[in-house]
């Protein structure tokens, strides 16, 4: 958090705010829930960048904490997948 609050002036004159993304990070569960509610304490926009690969569960546990989510879609035709 030290590192995400650093960039606090950029996210007020610019509107942003942080992106969680790299790997996948529905991966890491607890940690992104512990990332996401601190930010979101701290009153920074969060937005989570998934393929969405994970359960419900998980996606239900941060659903709350996370003000946009960026779906990485590989493919939608279903003979291709």
């Amino acid at each position: 958090m030290k590192e995400v609050l650093s960039d606090r002036p950029f996210y007020e004159t610019s509107g942003g705010g942080l992106t969680v993304s790299g790997g996948e990070p529905l991966m890491q569960p607890d940690f992104l829930q512990s990332l996401l509610e601190s930010a979101h304490t701290a009153g920074v926009s969060c937005c989570v960048e998934t393929c969405g690969f994970a359960s419900w569960v998980c996606l239900e546990q941060i659903a709350g904490l996370v003000d946009f989510f960026l779906f990485d879609l590989k493919e939608t035709d279903p003979v291709r997948q």
